[in-house]
């Protein structure tokens, strides 16, 4: 209750859009009402709620990337895409530590050889039997920028297990080739993006009325992207 009460004020009281990367807005408020009524069940309040903010996207500045990598640059201050996300930049002491953590770590020079971080820990690595990864279409584009079992460094192609057996795979979404340090990341986090308004959507949607044809055009924004689809 104090959660929606919280939400519900700054809905009312944040502007739609902002001109600091990085600052509430009303958007970013009804987004996340409309995540705290899914999670309650309340399927019509969470179909009403994205809805709105699907039916005033332009006023909120908000609209998918045509290209999927572009959600993640490290120098992009922000995009149409980005509802609410914490702000890192590309300085030591003010990046994000995420590429560094799931980039592969031997060799030492490997990860920025590769292009992927400033150095590699790979704390963070998965197994290719998982669901997650054996089931994933490979014509999904999304697949191999977030997961990945090859670097290519002085155009030779050098096999992850080969290096490290238990790595089979690393993820790949956060990366930045620019970082000077492992602090300095400029990969933004992101909590809320356009794509979940949408999934939001077609998720409360189809509790309440079914496979709507406004559910399915909701998530197949999403799908047409992920699979190069005008």
């Amino acid at each position: 209750a104090q959660i929606i009460s919280d939400l519900l004020i700054a809905e009312s009281n944040l502007a739609p859009t902002t001109a600091s990367s990085g600052r509430a807005t009303s958007g970013a408020a009804k987004v996340a009402l409309a995540d705290v009524y899914l999670t309650r069940s309340n399927f019509q309040a969470a179909r009403d709620k994205s809805k709105e903010v699907i039916d005033n996207a332009s006023s909120f500045g908000y609209a998918l990337l045509d290209s999927y990598p572009e959600i993640f640059s490290p120098t992009a201050p922000t995009n149409s895409e980005d509802v609410f996300s914490l702000k890192f930049s590309q300085s030591v002491g003010l990046g994000n530590f995420i590429p560094t953590y799931f980039a592969p770590a031997q060799p030492n020079t490997l990860a920025k050889e590769a292009g992927i971080a400033a150095r590699g820990l790979a704390f963070v690595a998965a197994d290719g039997d998982s669901p997650l990864i054996a089931n994933w279409d490979d014509n999904d584009l999304r697949k191999f920028w977030n997961v990945y079992n090859s670097v290519v460094v002085n155009g030779e192609t050098v096999q992850l297990e080969s290096l490290t057996p238990e790595t089979e795979f690393l993820y790949g979404k956060y990366r930045d080739p620019g970082a000077v340090e492992e602090t300095a990341a400029g990969n933004d986090f992101y909590l809320y993006r356009y794509a979940d308004t949408l999934l939001i959507f077609a998720e409360a949607d189809n509790k309440i009325n079914g496979p709507t044809g406004e559910a399915y055009d909701a998530i197949n924004q999403i799908r047409r992207r992920a699979y190069g689809v005008d």
